[in-house]
C-alpha cells in the first residue's frame, strides 16, 4: 500500500512527501517533499531515501542489530566461562591447609600455578581489553544520546536570533562611521569589508544591510576572515559567499558566479540569514521578498562581509547595517 504522507511545513503548500532523509546531520523534518529537497536537502542530496527504499534500510537496519545481539551473546559466553574458572580456582583459597593429604596438594599446587599464569597472562590481557572498552563504551553513550542532541537541534535550527554586528575602522581605503553601523569605499577597485563577531555554530542568525549606495557593484553575505580583501577576481578557493547587486551570487566552492533574478539597488534591504546548523545562506531582499540560498562550508570560521566597488569618487559604495530588525515580521 502507498504512504500517503503531506509536507509538515506549512509553506510548502501540504506537498505530497517523497521520501525521508538518512542525513546523521540534518535537523530539518526527515519527510521531505520536493520543496523540502530545494531548500533544506540540497547540501546532502546523496542522503535522501524514497519512501519505497526505506523497507530496505529498515531490514539492513535489523540485520545490524542481529549481529550486535551475536557479538554481545559472544562476550557474555566468555564472561560466563572466565567466571566459572575464577569461582572454581577461588575455592582452593577455603582449603585448610595444614590438614591437607598428600593426594590433595597436587590439584592445589596446580591451581596456585595456574594462578600465576593468570596473573601473568590473563590480567594484562584483559586489562588492554577494558581500554579497549573504553572508547567503545563513549561511542554507545554518543549513539545513545544522538536522538538528543538531534531533538534539541530541530529545536535550535527553528530559532533565528538576530546578530548584532559591526563593521570595524582598520581596513584602507574604506571609511567606517556612525558608530562602525556604516561602510563606505569612494575609491577605485573592489575590496571585502569584514563584520564582526564570528557567524556562531550550531546556530540559525540574522543580519539586516541597508543599500545607501550601489558604485560599481555591492555584495554582501559571508566570508572567511583570512580572505584577501582586495582581490579583484573571485577564483574558486576564494574564501566567501556572496550576493551581488546585479544578481551574480559567488561561492567559494565555484570557478565563477551564478547569475540570478535576485537583484538589489540603493536603498534596499537585504536581510542575510546564515544557518550553521543546516550549512546554508539565505539572502532575502526585504522590499520584494524575493530569496535565494547556497550551501556553505562551516568548517572555517565566516563572518559577515561586504565586497564594495566603487564606480567614482561621485559614485562611491556604501552600506549601513540595521540592528534588531524584525526577522519574523520579513518571513
Amino acid at each position: 500500500m502507498e504512504i500517503q504522507l503531506l509536507c509538515l511545513y506549512s509553506n510548502h503548500n501540504n506537498s505530497q512527501i517523497l521520501g525521508l532523509c538518512l542525513n546523521e546531520d540534518c535537523c530539518s523534518q526527515r519527510a521531505y517533499c520536493k520543496e523540502c529537497i530545494e531548500t533544506l536537502h540540497f547540501n546532502h542530496l546523496n542522503d535522501l531515501c524514497s519512501l519505497d527504499s526505506f523497507g530496505k534500510k529498515i531490514q539492513e537496519a535489523s540485520l545490524t542489530l542481529d549481529s550486535l545481539s551475536k557479538r554481545l551473546e559472544q562476550v557474555k559466553s566468555y564472561i560466563e566461562s572466565i567466571t566459572k574458572c575464577q569461582k572454581q580456582l577461588f575455592s582452593f583459597l577455603q582449603s585448610d591447609f595444614y590438614n591437607l593429604s598428600h593426594q590433595r596438594f597436587n590439584p592445589i599446587i596446580d591451581q596456585l600455578i595456574a594462578i600465576k599464569k593468570i596473573d601473568k597472562e590473563l590480567i594484562p590481557m584483559l586489562g588492554n581489553i577494558c581500554k579497549d572498552f573504553q572508547p567503545m563504551m563513549a561511542k554507545f553513550l554518543e549513539i545513545q544520546d544522538y536522538q538528543n542532541k538531534q531533538e534539541f537541534c530541530r529545536v535550535q535550527s527553528q530559532i533565528v536570533e538576530p546578530l548584532n554586528i559591526v563593521f570595524h575602522n582598520t581596513m584602507d581605503s574604506i571609511y567606517v562611521f556612525d558608530q562602525g553601523k556604516k561602510a563606505m569605499k569612494s575609491t577605485l577597485g573592489y575590496q571585502f569589508v569584514i563584520c564582526h563577531p564570528v557567524i556562531p555554530k550550531q546556530k540559525r542568525v540574522c543580519f539586516t544591510f541597508e543599500i545607501l549606495s550601489v558604485g560599481l557593484r555591492t555584495a554582501l553575505g559571508v566570508c572567511h576572515k583570512d580572505i584577501n580583501i582586495k582581490i579583484q577576481q573571485l577564483k574558486e578557493g576564494h574564501g566567501s559567499y556572496i550576493m551581488v547587486n546585479s544578481g551574480n551570487c559567488f561561492e567559494s566552492s565555484k570557478p565563477q558566479g551564478t547569475k540570478t533574478t535576485f537583484e538589489f539597488e540603493k536603498g534596499s534591504k537585504i536581510l542575510v540569514e546564515v544557518n550553521t546548523i543546516q550549512k546554508k545562506i539565505i539572502w532575502k531582499n526585504l522590499d520584494n521578498l524575493s530569496e535565494y540560498s547556497v550551501a556553505i562550508d562551516t568548517s572555517k570560521d565566516l563572518y559577515p562581509c561586504l565586497r564594495l566597488g566603487c564606480k567614482s569618487q561621485q559614485e562611491s559604495s556604501s552600506v549601513g547595517i540595521i540592528d534588531n530588525y524584525n526577522y519574523f515580521q520579513a518571513s
